[in-house]
Parts: structure tokens; C-alpha cells; sequence
């Protein structure tokens, strides 16, 4: 349980870097579509549900190669986790801007962070009080992040016209 203890805390410690890379690579990349795939090609926040969710997968895909294939429902524990720390900003999101009228970069990051930690924090959870995950459970995980890389990709390429995928940048608000 210490060593999964401590690849969380690394792990939390490198999606906050790798998050705050990929916000930029789209264009640093000359704004390569292949980028933006993976990396947000706008300020909505749908496209920076990007910044926790692909370095989440690349970094659970790491700790499985090294642990995971031992440890009892661990993919299950990564969804879940990634899950939640994506649900956690979306809410954040939409409650505070929601409260206070606009949207702040400084709170933005703190959602972020936040998201990072909660997702840690439940995988950790998870790891203690779920011992045992049926196997239906751990590949409806696993089929479920596949899914979700699929609607990145494809909402990125098509965005639906919903709030979600609005880029508040762009938005103009109808003059009086």
C-alpha cells in the first residue's frame, strides 16, 4: 500500500507539470490537428478536461506496466479516479462562474490542482477499500476510458454547440 501511496503522490506531482505543458502544445506545435487531438485547441472547458485525462491514462498506463497487473481492481480504481477529478472541474467550473458572474485564471488552476489531488487521493481509496473487482467491472473501466479518448478526439474535430465546449474567449455577449 506505501508504494501505491507513492507513485499517486508522483503521479500527482507529474500531471501537474505535464498538465501545464500540454495547455500550450497546440501551438507551440504550429498548431498541428494531431496536437489538438490530445492537447486543448481552446480556452472551453471541455478542451482542458485535456489536461487531466491524457496524462492521467499515460501515467496509470505506466504504473500498470510496473504494478498494476498485481494489484485487484486497478484499472477500476483509475477510471474511477480520473472520473471523478474530471467531474470535479466541470463542477467547480460552472458553481463558481456560475456565483461570481466571470471566470478567473487563478481559480481555474486551483480546480486543476484540486482535481489532481481528488484524483489521487480515491484511487488510494479505492486501492484500500475495493480489494476485489469483478472482471466485467475492470473492462467496462477500461472500455469506458477508450470511449471517452474517442469523444475527445471526435469533439474536438466536431464540438457540439453547448456551453461545455464554448470557448469563453470567443463568446460575444449581445450589445444593449
Amino acid at each position: 500500500m506505501k508504494r501505491m501511496i507513492i507513485w499517486e503522490a508522483v503521479g500527482a506531482a507529474f500531471l501537474a507539470c505535464a498538465g501545464a505543458l500540454l495547455h500550450f502544445a497546440y501551438a507551440y506545435s504550429g498548431y498541428q490537428v494531431w496536437v489538438g487531438l490530445f492537447a486543448p485547441v481552446n480556452e472551453s472547458v471541455w478542451e482542458h478536461l485535456k489536461l487531466l485525462y491524457f496524462p492521467s491514462v499515460l501515467y496509470g498506463t505506466i504504473e500498470y506496466l510496473f504494478f498494476g497487473k498485481k494489484v485487484a481492481g486497478f484499472l477500476y480504481a483509475k477510471a474511477k479516479g480520473i472520473l471523478l477529478g474530471l467531474a470535479l472541474i466541470i463542477v467547480f467550473f460552472y458553481t463558481y462562474t456560475g456565483i461570481i458572474g466571470q471566470h478567473y485564471l487563478w481559480l481555474d488552476i486551483a480546480s486543476f490542482l484540486g482535481a489532481i489531488a481528488v484524483q489521487s487521493l480515491s484511487v488510494v481509496a479505492i486501492y484500500k477499500n475495493e480489494c476485489s473487482v469483478p472482471w466485467p467491472r475492470q473492462a467496462g473501466a477500461l472500455l469506458l476510458l477508450t470511449a471517452l479518448a474517442a469523444f475527445f478526439c471526435w469533439f474536438t474535430l466536431s464540438p457540439p454547440h453547448i456551453g461545455l465546449f464554448a470557448d469563453p474567449t470567443k463568446i460575444q455577449l449581445p450589445s444593449s
